[in-house]
């Protein structure tokens, strides 16, 4: 804290001797309110310089760094027992939300997501400062609205609850009566609610299979087909019911998910072809994700893929798995010569390194 961040922007100092200003404006545990207030105004000259001696990816490694400090200083750091006047917070944070609301839906969502799902527990609501702000301005709208992340927000957590309930716990479960509230808000307007409201009922089917003798749930393939019907027609749910139904399982056992009957393959293609990709939304794993891992070794999948314009995943799922390279190389081959630059570039780049996703950064745009 003895050399400030203002003192380093005179200087140009290197990228190096940057980030180390910003990681020394870390707040810890314990911090007064005063020193808080320090920290987090001094970040402000990151956020209002254009730090043009500085590349463009140097300039990115700053102010990623200076945003997790906010978000630490929001949350885990936030001082335990002191309240913040609303003037002390507009003076050191103003900066960062200006700056921040011209980022992206996906990393403005992901910061207010945060924050308040950290807010419960610490109890503090003037932490949520920022979020509010991005409220009053509009930034945080329509489907991503405060209100939407904060009802995604807890039934995530309500989904985890569910995750953790001891087995005696699921002698007083229904499906039909418990499951309701879930089926009611998968069909809200927000893709937030929407997708948290799959995970709730993958994690309440998952339970009654599980812990609950059943609970009187319906089979898995039967929900399957139902929430392939949902995902077609809103993108986003999917992935996250496979989360909450314990999917990862598969590498293992998922019988009473999908039995040795059902073509979990074409599930997984029939429902990418016929949806589109669906939005990020914290904490919850994507459909493509899951579609990546499963089809990693699977050449004719991966060109169906293709076929269907989802060129990120096609290349995502065709980096995955170095070890498989022998046996997709026809398909890679063919990928590398791709008339789309990206695909080209992406596997020319994996051919020649050879290790997990190189190549991935031609679609850095698609992952934000």
């Amino acid at each position: 804290m003895s050399v400030s961040l203002a003192d380093r922007i005179a200087e140009k100092a290197t990228r190096s001797d940057l980030v180390d200003s910003v990681e020394a404006l870390s707040c810890s545990a314990g911090m007064t309110l005063e020193k808080w207030l320090t920290a987090v105004s001094s970040l402000n000259q990151v956020f209002t310089s254009d730090l043009v001696w500085l590349t463009q990816s140097e300039r990115a490694g700053v102010l990623w760094a200076a945003e997790q400090r906010i978000k630490d200083a929001l949350t885990k750091f936030y001082p335990s027992h002191e309240h913040i006047e609303e003037e002390h917070l507009k003076q050191s944070l103003d900066p960062f939300v200006k700056w921040f609301e011209t980022k992206s839906d996906n990393a403005v969502v992901d910061f207010s997501w945060k924050v308040m799902a950290w807010q419960p527990r610490s109890g503090r609501r003037d932490a949520l400062y920022p979020v509010r702000r991005m409220e009053n301005s509009g930034r945080l709208a329509g489907p991503i609205s405060k209100e939407n992340i904060d009802i995604a927000v807890t039934i995530v957590e309500e989904a985890k609850a569910i995750g953790r309930w001891p087995e005696g716990r699921w002698r007083f479960v229904q499906w039909d009566s418990d499951s309701r509230t879930y089926f009611k808000s998968l069909e809200d307007p927000s893709y937030l609610v929407r997708a948290a409201s799959a995970y709730a009922l993958g994690a309440m089917l998952w339970g009654c299979y599980s812990e609950g003798n059943g609970c009187g749930v319906p089979a898995g393939t039967e929900m399957l087909d139902f929430i392939q019907k949902q995902e077609q027609k809103h993108a986003g749910v999917a992935g996250a019911f496979l989360q909450g139904a314990d999917w990862f399982s598969y590498v293992f056992d998922n019988g009473w998910l999908t039995p040795a009957g059902y073509d979990m393959r074409a599930w997984f293609l029939e429902t990418l072809r016929t949806s589109s990709r669906e939005p990020q939304v914290p904490e919850l794993i994507s459909l493509e994700f899951w579609a990546h891992e499963f089809f990693s070794c699977d050449a004719l999948a991966i060109e169906k893929i293709l076929d269907m314009g989802r060129e990120y995943l096609a290349v995502l799922t065709a980096t995955e798995e170095p070890r498989c390279i022998d046996q997709l190389m026809p398909l890679l081959t063919k990928m590398s010569q791709s008339a789309n630059p990206r695909v080209a570039g992406a596997i020319q780049e994996y051919l020649r390194e050879r290790w997990t996703h190189s190549g991935m950064s031609f679609f850095h745009d698609e992952d934000d």
